[in-house]
């Protein structure tokens, strides 16, 4: 896979099969829209952000998916009432009350966990939202030359069924002139 990002403007996903090397398909997703192809089947879709939520099923929106990419919070509170520190072994946990009915994932209870490592910049090595049967955790892992961006991210998603995704890159470039090629092959079928 190939992720190029363009902070609070674009993501553009290249997503290959890992075990012949065929790119499948190609995915851009803006703030309010995103568009999506799928090379094996030749087919398209495009649409707003409740296209993707329909979809997926999910109330993710743009910055909910930067966050995860980025190693940031899915959510910073308003307030420092809202924030719990615990300190453990190595690490800091932060439990922080979030925005009721966020649309992430409508949770009853809108509580996230984050836990930090004890080291320069203090990089966010894990996050939780966890709601009842619920649950969405992202392991981060870094670097150690470099703890701005993680190399390796573990999203998963426990709903009604489970969803694993993991993520190592093998390269990542900063400051760099982004080429965000996208358009729909000739031929595709839309989906509806």
């Amino acid at each position: 896979y190939s992720i190029r990002l363009k902070k609070d403007r674009v993501i553009w996903v290249d997503i290959k099969d890992p075990f012949v090397g065929l790119k499948v398909a190609r995915a851009i997703i803006y703030p309010d829209s995103a568009a999506f192809y799928n090379r094996l089947e030749s087919t398209w879709m495009a649409g707003g952000i409740e296209l993707v939520r329909e979809k997926l099923q999910l109330g993710l929106e743009f910055h909910h998916l930067q966050s995860v990419l980025l190693g940031e919070p899915l959510y910073l509170p308003k307030t420092n009432k809202d924030v719990t520190l615990h300190r453990g072994e190595g690490r800091i946990t932060a439990t922080v009350m979030g925005m009721e009915n966020d649309p992430l994932f409508a949770f009853d209870t809108a509580m996230y966990v984050y836990t930090y490592g004890y080291v320069s910049q203090l990089p966010l090595l894990h996050q939780q939202l966890p709601d009842g049967p619920r649950v969405l955790e992202v392991d981060y892992a870094y670097q150690d030359e470099d703890r701005g961006i993680p190399y390796k991210t573990t999203l998963e998603l426990k709903w009604e069924s489970e969803v694993s995704l993991k993520l190592t890159h093998n390269q990542v470039l900063r400051d760099v002139d982004l080429h965000i090629p996208f358009s729909i092959p000739s031929g595709y079928e839309r989906i509806q």
